[in-house]
Parts: structure tokens; C-alpha cells; sequence
């Protein structure tokens, strides 16, 4: 699944303009994006509640500016190995903008799989597909929350829509498709799959070509056993 990261630089120029009705605020936000891009996590943090208590001295508590910094918060907390706290901040940042936090869902998605929740990441990635069809990241990873509940046939599908709609890792889209085709037992579609997954990946994903070969192992001998032995990718290569 791909990383989350906090508002570039792009949003903290917007950032600026926005909170141009608290000082503070606008200077406690850009010193936390500083920090949060630079991997300073926990100093991010302090900036970005001191930009909160500015803004709720001015009274826009409630406000979409608010959300942003809820949910860089929320990044910061996923960052620091802390879901819990996460998810309680991008819940939030959805509620300040109406349930029409596309990025929010997304992440919230993230740290619901982090807690093993896996309830409530699918319901979190499919409000993220909802608010935006072509997501192709929020497609793959809630192709990965059906995998976990083992839902293969639903699993299938929303990996074709992740490949149709360009996931970053078109080859582990392709490599899990062709396990759960083998397990089904479509072989010769999940050869072909594992064919496209290898022809796309590189050193450093091997698993597609792992899998191609147990496949054309299990052709020759028919020994079922092989079949457990496919492996599903849950890492992209960059992360």
C-alpha cells in the first residue's frame, strides 16, 4: 500500500492565505509541515496542536482549515507507529469536511489495516472510492482488506478495477489476481497474469516470477500442495 504523507508545499502556500484570520495559526501549520516533510514527526505534532489552539482562539475550530490540520496529525501519528491515535484525528478531519475528505478516508483506511480492523478500513476505502472512482491506490488496498477477510471472488474484482484505474504497482495487481485465479482454479488465466506481473516487475519484486514458477510446477506434477505455496504481495516495491 502506498505511504501517506502530510500537505507539500503546495497546500502550505494555500495553507498561508487561508489562515490569513490567525497569524498563528498560519505560522504554527507551515512550521509543522516543515517539520513532518523533514521526518521530525513528534515536533510536527506540537506545531500543528499549537495551530489548532490558534485557530479555536479565533474561532474557526469547525473550519475546513482545521480538517487539513487534523489530518496531517493523523499522518504524523501513522508515521510514529501510532494507528490509534491516527484514526481518531482523520475521523475528525472527515467530520470538519462533511464526510468529503477523500485524502481523510483514504488514510483512515491505512490505519484501521494497521489495527487489523478490517471492517472498518473496507468501509473506509470504499467511502474513499465513493468520493473519488478513479483512486486506483484505494482500489488495490481494499482489493487487500476482501484478501484478508478471504473474500477472493470480491478480492478479484476490485483488483481489476485497480489495474483498469492504474495502481503505482501494476505488478502485484497482476500477481494477486493470479493467485486468486489459481486458487480458484483458473490456471491458465493465472499464468497469463503472473506472465504480465513478471514482464512488469523488476529485481526487487520477485515474487511474481516465484509464483510463475510454483504455477508451472503444479502443471506438471498436479500435486495440489503447490498451490499453497503462491504468495500474495501486500508490500509495493517502493514503500
Amino acid at each position: 500500500m502506498r505511504k501517506i504523507y502530510v500537505v507539500l508545499l503546495v497546500f502550505i502556500i494555500y495553507g498561508s492565505a487561508a489562515f490569513a484570520q490567525s497569524e498563528g495559526a498560519s505560522e504554527a501549520f507551515n512550521r509543522g509541515t516543515s517539520a513532518a516533510n523533514d521526518g521530525q514527526f513528534q515536533l510536527a505534532k506540537m506545531y500543528y496542536e499549537s495551530a489548532l489552539e490558534s485557530l479555536k482562539q479565533a474561532g474557526l475550530n469547525s473550519s475546513a482549515q482545521a480538517a487539513k490540520i487534523e489530518y496531517n496529525l493523523g499522518v504524523c501519528n501513522f508515521r510514529l507507529g501510532e494507528s490509534g491515535e491516527a484514526v481518531k484525528h482523520f475521523k475528525l478531519a472527515v467530520r470538519l469536511r462533511d464526510g468529503k475528505y477523500q485524502k481523510a478516508f483514504y488514510a483512515l483506511g491505512m490505519a484501521q489495516t494497521e489495527l487489523g480492523n478490517w471492517k472498518a478500513a473496507r468501509e473506509s476505502y470504499i467511502s474513499a472510492i465513493n468520493l473519488k472512482k478513479d483512486d486506483p491506490e484505494a482500489w488495490f488496498d481494499l482489493a487487500l482488506i476482501f484478501c484478508c477477510e478471504k473474500n477472493y471472488d470480491k478480492a478479484a474484482e476490485v483488483f481489476r478495477a485497480a489495474i483498469k484505474y492504474g495502481a503505482s504497482d501494476l505488478a502485484a495487481s497482476h500477481n494477486n489476481l493470479g493467485v486468486i485465479l489459481a486458487f480458484g482454479g483458473a490456471i491458465d488465466s493465472a499464468e497469463a497474469e503472473f506472465q504480465v506481473a513478471v514482464s512488469q516487475a523488476d529485481e526487487k519484486f520477485p515474487v511474481a516470477r516465484q509464483n510463475l514458477q510454483i504455477l508451472r510446477a503444479f502443471r506438471q506434477k498436479h500435486q495440489p500442495e503447490l498451490l499453497a505455496k503462491l504468495e500474495i504481495n501486500k508490500k509495493r516495491k517502493h514503500q
